[in-house]
């Protein structure tokens, strides 16, 4: 390669020496030329470049860690801010729901809250149920608009607790 190029530069080399210990060297040759320019023979440096390999093996150590971290950071903010987000979007909801109150009926203002929770929440069904203890009977009382095209159940408003099912 050297007599191709004229020289090589910065070549690895790994040396196991003796003792079983590994070196990593860099070698850097050129031709060199006589008083006639013609190719007297090559001329070749070796430095050994084992601590500075160490090095940067470490500094891809702490990169690799300094990605991870970041990443992670990142990770936490992002839900830090999604908590945030959903903060402000109730805070809102309560707002417009207690400015409304007062034009609305007692089922109205719960009709609204209830809309308003399955917005917030995600989610595509929402109901209110009583629990009447004292009878061990569970009453409907509010579905929330968009549950009855996903539900398919009697559409009773009483029925005894222990035909509920898991909530």
């Amino acid at each position: 390669e050297t007599f191709a190029n004229g020289r090589v530069i910065d070549y690895p080399l790994a040396v196991c020496q003796p003792d079983g210990q590994v070196r990593h060297l860099s070698f850097n040759t050129a031709v060199f030329y006589d008083s006639q320019d013609s190719e007297g023979g090559l001329v070749a440096t070796a430095r050994d470049v084992t601590a500075s390999k160490a090095i940067e093996a470490e500094l891809e150590v702490y990169r690799d860690s300094l990605e991870q971290r970041v990443a992670a950071r990142t990770a936490e903010l992002a839900a830090a801010n999604q908590r945030l987000l959903m903060n402000e979007a109730s805070l809102k909801a309560m707002v417009e729901l207690s400015q409304a109150a007062a034009d609305l009926t007692e089922r109205e203002v719960l009709q609204l809250g209830l809309d308003q929770a399955v917005q917030l929440t995600g989610s595509q069904v929402g109901y209110l149920h009583f629990l009447d203890e004292a009878h061990r009977n569970v009453q409907l009382l509010l579905w929330s608009r968009g549950t009855l095209p996903h539900c398919h159940v009697a559409h009773e408003d009483h029925y005894p607790l222990d035909q509920a099912g898991l909530w």
